[in-house]
């Protein structure tokens, strides 16, 4: 066995180590950052130096979308260019869009502004009803306005 089989061998089963034992380990970790003040003191200037990285929330939110939906950054390009940077549900341009997508099927629709998403999020919410009934039994405070 080569020297490179070896390593590829080792991460692996490091890869299946860490998937078995991840809430043992987030345990530990979150057990140090509160008794540890170096280690914390340390945590915490590692995440200030991400995010001072010009780049930082941009990769992170790439990397959201690759994890989440499946989508690489590439194929987010494209929809973005596809839809000439428009929002799919309003049409508006210049905002910042974000993935919208199926909850039941994961299946990825279209990219919308955050506004649009948090709309149809509220449409396919099955408590939408409440909300409904909430605002026509308060609508009369309309009149008084």
């Amino acid at each position: 066995m080569t020297s490179e089989e070896k390593r590829l061998r080792h991460a692996e089963h490091q890869r299946k180590y860490r998937a078995q034992h991840a809430e043992q380990a987030r345990l530990q970790q979150r057990l140090r950052y509160a008794n540890d003040p170096e280690y914390r003191e340390k945590v915490c200037k590692r995440a200030e130096q991400q995010r001072e990285n010009a780049g930082y929330a941009a990769r992170l939110a790439a990397q959201k979308r690759k994890n989440g939906y499946g989508l690489p950054h590439e194929t987010y390009k494209k929809l973005v260019q596809h839809q000439a940077g428009k929002c799919a549900c309003c049409g508006e341009t210049g905002k910042r869009l974000v993935v919208d997508h199926c909850h039941k099927t994961g299946v990825v629709r279209e990219l919308v502004c955050t506004g649009c998403n948090l709309m149809i999020g509220w449409l396919e919410n099955p408590k939408r009803a409440l909300g409904e009934a909430y605002i026509a039994k308060h609508s009369y405070w309309m009149e008084y306005a």
